[in-house]
């Protein structure tokens, strides 16, 4: 009987001795959040393709990619968000990037133009807009459809 009860008390306490020093953490792996803001109306962008990666207590670390479809694909469905050319654009991190760009695409999943900063004027239409922000930690793109007129 005795053996019996060692036989199984040793597996059990060498299991709960491996999972106490497991680093697992709760914390989500997801780039910060992205509020566009035009005109007092808030826009919430799709989030596309990401990179993040976290330090681990132990000095290891923690990396998820995240893939998605290009920009024209997150946004094919959504209704544009009107704006007109003289509207004003502030993009509004959860955390702040260490920098970003503005990328504009066509419905044919091709990227037509690279900005550092957003000038509606020079956009009349719909148009497909990416902001591709860079942190420490990764990098996140987000899309959204603006209708400028």
């Amino acid at each position: 009987m005795k053996f019996k009860l060692i036989f199984f008390m040793v597996p059990l306490l060498a299991l709960l001795y491996v999972a106490g020093c497991t680093n697992s953490s709760t914390e989500i792996l997801k780039p910060p959040n992205l509020i566009i803001s035009v005109d007092g109306n808030t826009i919430h962008p799709a989030v596309g393709t990401y990179s993040w990666s976290r330090e681990n207590s132990d000095g290891t670390s923690t990396a998820i990619h995240a893939d998605s479809d290009a920009p024209p694909g997150l946004v094919k469905d959504q209704e544009p968000f009107i704006v007109t050319p003289s509207s004003e654009m502030t993009f509004d991190f959860e955390t702040p990037p260490t920098k970003y760009e503005i990328r504009t695409w066509d419905e044919d999943y091709n990227v037509t133009g690279t900005f550092d900063k957003l000038d509606l004027s020079e956009h009349e239409g719909t148009n497909i807009f990416e902001v591709l922000a860079h942190w420490e930690q990764g990098t996140a793109s987000y899309a959204f459809l603006l209708r400028v007129k």
